[in-house]
């Protein structure tokens, strides 16, 4: 009986009806659009950074790290383990890298970068660094090929095809310089990036560095962002003499950005639900003071308080529906 005179209730007004349909329609649709949109700005960010910058994790020497890239801080057989890593299930993508830190000496100044040496064809794979050249090309035939950022090369008026050389300290100690000609320009949107590295093949890098085989670290790309923790732990039990470090470590500010949009996000739904509340509440309100000469009459026939309420609430939740 209650559901029968609650849904009657509602028609009695269709406009007033319509127009609390109306509220909540829009209020949600807000609602699902905010968190949509910022939930994909949240993703966009964090998956770009994860490919382009940090991969899902990273092993290298513990001393490279502590020592703030300690040029001598070279992992042990890495070659070895990079290869047991691809075997893994959940492994999309991993690569080596030769890190050091030197100085760009261009013929209009100086610059201190960071010299990445990569394998060519996996560190496409890994982080689509094919698809960051803006100028020029990716490293094709020949040796000693530089790519570096865009911005970079304005900063030091460089352009394709000119030379610059890059100095940095051997495995031994001493401070060796190599001549590389650049071939592209990058811009991948992270200024810092593009204006602090350039990158060389490894082989080329390694030559310089008088060992063939050295390597800093390996990035590991997987399937599943999920299985990073996981993965961490197997190996860092299955390399304990190294350092493996997931994302949210090596990034913190990643991790800090999804902790402040996630409150952030918390907080706006609060703010629409609170405003939406109120919408409905104020309109209900307006319907039982309309009303009651014929709550009177309901309740003189024998409808208790409880009954009445329980009729207002029906009709809140089929508004609602």
């Amino acid at each position: 009986m209650l559901f029968k005179i609650s849904w009657r209730n509602i028609w009695r007004n269709p406009l007033r009806s319509l127009v609390v349909m109306g509220s909540i329609t829009v209020g949600t649709w807000a609602i699902i659009t905010l968190l949509s949109f910022s939930s994909g700005m949240v993703t966009g960010y964090v998956n770009n950074a994860i490919r382009m910058e940090t991969s899902h994790l990273q092993i290298h020497h513990p001393v490279f790290v502590d020592e703030d890239q300690e040029v001598t801080a070279v992992l042990p057989e890495a070659e070895a383990r990079l290869a047991a890593i691809q075997q893994r299930e959940v492994v999309e993508h991993a690569s080596l890298r030769t890190i050091v830190n030197g100085m760009l000496v261009a013929p209009k100044g100086t610059r201190g970068v960071v010299i990445r040496g990569v394998e060519a064809a996996s560190e496409a794979q890994l982080t689509e660094s094919d698809q960051q050249v803006a100028a020029g090309n990716y490293f094709g035939k020949g040796k000693n090929q530089v790519l570096m950022g865009r911005d970079l090369a304005e900063k030091l008026g460089l352009k394709l095809r000119k030379k610059i050389v890059l100095q940095f300290q051997r495995l031994d100690g001493e401070i060796t310089a190599g001549a590389f000609r650049i071939v592209g320009l990058i811009d991948s949107g992270n200024k810092r990036r593009d204006e602090g590295s350039v990158f060389v093949r490894r082989g080329d890098l390694n030559r310089l560095l008088g060992q063939p085989d050295a390597a800093h670290e390996i990035a590991v790309y997987l399937k599943d962002a999920n299985q990073v923790d996981p993965v961490v732990a197997d190996l860092r039990t299955a390399y304990p003499e190294t350092q493996v470090e997931g994302y949210w470590e090596l990034s913190p500010d990643i991790r800090l950005y999804e902790t402040q949009l996630g409150t952030s996000f918390t907080i706006f739904v609060i703010i629409f639900m609170l405003a939406l509340i109120f919408g409905i509440i104020n309109t209900m309100l307006m319907a039982v003071l309309e009303r009651t000469r014929e709550l009177g009459v309901l309740m003189s026939v024998g409808m208790n308080k409880f009954r009445v309420f329980a009729m207002i609430v029906l009709e809140t939740l089929l508004l609602g529906v």
